[in-house]
């Protein structure tokens, strides 16, 4: 295999529990890469343990944000200036590649070597992001372990959804991906937004580039475990979707969103409540076991939800059980509805919020 030039770039803010270790993972890698992390406005020790790995090796190097008013997206971009100033000044050779992760996100040790084979394939592919994992929960309270739980098997429905949309996926998440260098500069780097990974994909797009999913870059990532936490962090999803396809308005390319947006609205009717009503009507009237039909049909959705979970890694018997009880999931998707709503509601009144 040729060896190509990645360099990972990594925002961080106030990282010291983790940052030592994603540093390790990259430098495990099976291919050579160089590791640039910026460090923004930190007030722990992220900066002074990222200092000891410089000490140790050339391939670590660290930079601080300077007057960064654009979050996560004006991190990595003062970082993408940093190396185009050093490939400017020194003369050398851009690389091939950049990965962007989050300072919190474990990968799989051929991660990036798995993922720079896909890349380099196809010049028209301008991104190729990982596979959605999860890091295990390792506490003991029953509602945190219930909402981690659910935000697992949902984060193996995301890798699901983007292989059905293989290289037309509609996020190259922030958790993990590799963007080609040459496309990442024409696009003039991350989109500066407060949902970045999904506007810099419709820049892409725009572009006529490919953005897809390689499930054998593994990468893993901490799930919010309090409700306000996660509550906050959907948020700021679903209102960063809708303000950028406000400013991009409906084309060719941002179509596909809004039909997702379309489904999501009416979702509460079709999936959560109907289903629901029916369960309760059943068994209120006590005639559940005489209606084969209906048993049938939920019997051949519940097979369906169980083979879906093939996506989900060391899946054990508590998550067949979860999916099979329906009841968590139903609960969960009306509290991601509303989410929803309340996000359409912040973007279309234009609410100032701080992330």
């Amino acid at each position: 295999m040729d060896s190509p030039h990645i360099l990972a770039v990594i925002p961080a803010h106030n990282e010291e529990k983790i940052i030592g270790q994603t540093i390790k993972d990259l430098l495990d890698q099976s291919v050579y890469i160089g590791i640039l992390v910026v460090a923004d406005r930190c007030t722990d020790n992220t900066v002074s343990i990222v200092k000891e790995f410089e000490k140790k090796t050339i391939l670590v190097k660290l930079i601080e944000t300077v007057d960064n008013k654009d979050l996560r997206a004006g991190t990595i971009n003062q970082g993408i200036k940093a190396i185009e100033r050093r490939i400017e000044n020194i003369g050398i050779s851009p690389p091939d590649a950049i990965l962007i992760m989050d300072a919190d996100t474990r990968i799989d040790k051929y991660a990036v070597e798995n993922s720079w084979e896909v890349l380099k394939s196809d010049d028209s592919i301008a991104a190729v992001c990982s596979k959605a994992g999860v890091l295990p929960y390792n506490g003991k309270n029953i509602f945190e372990w219930l909402l981690y739980k659910l935000q697992r098997i949902e984060y193996s429905m995301f890798d699901e959804n983007r292989i059905e949309t293989i290289d037309n996926i509609m996020i190259a998440h922030g958790m993990c991906t590799l963007h080609r260098w040459n496309a990442l500069i024409q696009i003039g780097g991350i989109a500066v937004s407060i949902l970045e990974d999904m506007a810099t994909t419709l820049k892409y797009k725009s572009l006529g580039y490919k953005v897809t999913v390689d499930l054998t870059m593994k990468a893993w990532t901490e799930v919010p475990l309090k409700f306000k936490e996660w509550w906050r962090q959907r948020l700021r999803w679903n209102r960063g979707s809708i303000d950028i396809l406000r400013l991009s308005g409906v084309n060719k390319v941002t179509w596909p969103y809004w039909q997702q947006h379309i489904l999501a609205c009416i979702s509460l009717i079709l999936y959560h409540l109907l289903p629901l009503a029916f369960i309760i009507l059943m068994i209120s009237r006590g005639y559940l076991l005489l209606h084969g039909y209906a048993l049938l049909i939920l019997g051949i959705s519940l097979l369906f939800s169980l083979y879906k979970l093939k996506y989900l890694e060391d899946r054990n018997l508590l998550d067949y059980i979860i999916r099979i009880s329906i009841l968590p999931e139903i609960i969960y998707g009306y509290l991601q509805t509303i989410n929803l709503y309340q996000g359409y509601f912040y973007s279309f009144t234009n609410k100032k919020q701080s992330w």
